[in-house]
């Protein structure tokens, strides 16, 4: 098993502190017992960075300004930038083109991308600036008609993203090994019917992330980035659903 490892936060006017004293080590190595690569190296939260749900102090909130899992700004309820996602097209031929949607923290640092082919070959992920690999060693694709959707390994410990059906939407759920209590929850944009009409209120999108989650959010904020966009191809066209950008037509909270 490769361990890549998880560069740290720069100072910067947020006050940042170690989640815990004594983070991974950073070595580069292998791991005869299985093929799927983990992230090692959990990265300092600042202090003042996720916001923590009013209703659920353990609980923290991110907004996502468009509900794109492809180009989106991912900001606190206070109005923080916290990571920022990107797609742009690489390749001078057709053969080669391929899409490249890239995450990046709030000082622009590289968290990962994820790299689709346009024509054949295997989908790639690079994290943290390391060489890339298969994104199928790291985040394996659940089966068909199986409720978990994808799953990885961090530090040791097995992770899996699975989908579930809320009223008026989809919510991803990430569970840790033999644990059914999500530690985080990525709930897309659907509309608020509790106000009435004529009036229509859709509500942002979201993550929502338990603070034992937090020493590795770098990992679930990627993840579920790539496992979103996994699902969403899967979903037939004529049953995708999609809310436009501007604010203008919809009021947002």
């Amino acid at each position: 098993m490769a361990d890549l490892q998880h560069m740290p936060w720069s100072q910067s006017v947020v006050t940042l502190t170690p989640v815990d004293e004594g983070l991974p080590g950073q070595n580069l190595g292998e791991d005869d017992d299985d093929e799927t690569v983990t992230l090692a190296g959990d990265r300092a939260i600042p202090q003042t960075g996720a916001v923590p749900d009013p209703a659920n102090p353990s609980t923290f909130v991110l907004l996502l300004e468009h509900d794109d899992p492809s180009d989106t700004r991912i900001y606190t309820t206070d109005g923080r930038t916290m990571y920022t996602v990107t797609t742009r097209g690489q390749g001078a031929s057709e053969m080669s083109r391929v899409l490249v949607t890239s995450l990046n923290d709030r000082l622009g640092q590289s968290i990962g991308s994820y790299i689709r082919p346009s024509g054949r070959g295997a989908e790639m992920v690079t994290l943290n600036g390391q060489d890339p690999v298969k994104r199928a060693s790291w985040l394996a694709s659940g089966r068909t008609f199986s409720n978990k959707l994808t799953s990885f390994r961090h530090n040791g410990v097995s992770y899996k993203w699975v989908t579930k059906e809320e009223d008026g939407g989809i919510a991803l759920e990430l569970l840790e090994e033999g644990i059914s209590v999500p530690i985080v929850r990525f709930i897309d944009s659907r509309r608020d019917w509790t106000v009435p009409p004529p009036r229509i209120v859709i509500q942002k999108a979201r993550i929502e992330v338990e603070s034992s989650a937090l020493h590795m959010l770098d990992m679930c904020v990627f993840s579920m980035l790539v496992s979103e966009k996994l699902r969403r191809e899967k979903v037939p066209s004529s049953k995708a659903i999609t809310f436009p950008r501007k604010e203008t037509t919809f009021w947002y909270i």
